[in-house]
């Protein structure tokens, strides 16, 4: 090897000049971006060159570099403008199954976990938070056995959805989650849009469709008359609240005009899986000439007169009386 080859080797080992020209780096720019929160290897990808080159320009420019511990801080605090659209959407998904962690170090993060069946919501969700910015991810979990209710239950597979960590969520956290139990907030959205997402993820139709409901399991009793409140007064809906279980209850519309401007409301935000949530009949019967053939039917089937008089929507004797006048 030439005596000058091998001296330039060493140089380049030891970091010295090799002989070629450096490449011009725009110390400003590289400033502005590195306390804007891009990263050292962000900002070599972005200009071409080594880790090392970008370090060594940040220290001779007097900056103190980011430990391993700022980093990660930076990275985990990320935040985006908070819009109405964006509160819609988080209130209307917290309403039903979503949540929001946070870990004590870092910012908040929501997520939400449905069968494999209701993917299609789960994609849904995804493009309204990536039109808002927010980056998600999504996992699977096999199914596994588990406590409900003191009932053994068997889960299906499953598909979660989780956002990035950012500072909204964070704030988001302490809104939903005042006493670290979860609460209807004051200014709950109930928008179209967070309508669609609170029944997508904990609404029902009943009674063959000429009821709907929205279960507020996780809600104390205030809570579910605070949006029993906030319905009335933006929809003027008539509603019902009904205890399934100690402690948990059931929000139910069942008036016929009520109903159909309900499903109206969120029938443009409905994914594929959930087209049988807004399939409601248009009217009870007002007549009982109407439902005669269906009643003889159940009646067969060892209906009792209180099934009955709930399937039809009556009042509780109306069972009784029907089943007297067919003589069944």
């Amino acid at each position: 090897m030439h005596p000058n080859a091998k001296e330039s080797k060493l140089r380049a080992a030891k970091g010295g000049h090799t002989g070629r020209p450096r490449k011009a780096l725009p110390d400003r720019e590289i400033l502005r971006l590195y306390k804007d929160g891009q990263s050292e290897a962000q900002l070599a990808r972005q200009f071409g060159t080594s880790r090392g080159s970008i370090h060594r320009r940040l220290v001779s420019m007097g900056i103190t570099t980011r430990d391993a511990v700022e980093a990660t801080a930076l990275r985990t605090r990320k935040t985006f403008q908070v819009t109405e659209a964006f509160l819609e959407l988080v209130d209307g998904l917290l309403l039903g199954d979503a949540w929001i962690e946070v870990d004590g170090t870092s910012e908040g993060r929501l997520g939400l976990e449905q069968t494999v069946r209701h993917e299609p919501w789960l994609d849904s969700v995804e493009q309204e938070f990536f039109r808002i910015g927010i980056s998600v991810s999504r996992g699977y979990r096999k199914p596994r056995v588990g406590l409900l209710h003191g009932r053994t239950v068997k889960s299906k597979r499953s598909a979660t959805l989780r956002t990035r960590k950012y500072r909204p969520f964070t704030e988001q956290r302490v809104r939903w989650y005042p006493d670290g139990g979860k609460h209807v907030p004051s200014d709950v959205r109930l928008s179209p849009r967070a309508l669609a997402h609170w029944y997508w993820g904990d609404g029902a139709t009943v009674n063959e469709g000429y009821g709907m409901l929205f279960h507020t399991d996780g809600f104390a009793e205030e809570d579910v008359a605070r949006l029993r409140s906030r319905i009335k007064t933006l929809y003027g809906w008539a509603t019902t609240q009904r205890e399934r279980r100690p402690g948990q209850f059931t929000i139910g519309i069942y008036r016929q005009r009520d109903r159909a401007q309900l499903a109206a409301l969120i029938g443009p935000y409905c994914p594929p899986c959930f087209t049988g949530k807004i399939d409601i009949k248009p009217r009870a019967p007002s007549k009982i000439s109407e439902v005669e053939h269906e009643l003889r039917s159940l009646r067969a089937q060892g209906w009792t007169q209180n099934r009955l008089s709930a399937h039809f929507q009556m009042s509780p004797g109306w069972g009784g009386w029907a089943c007297r006048k067919f003589r069944i």
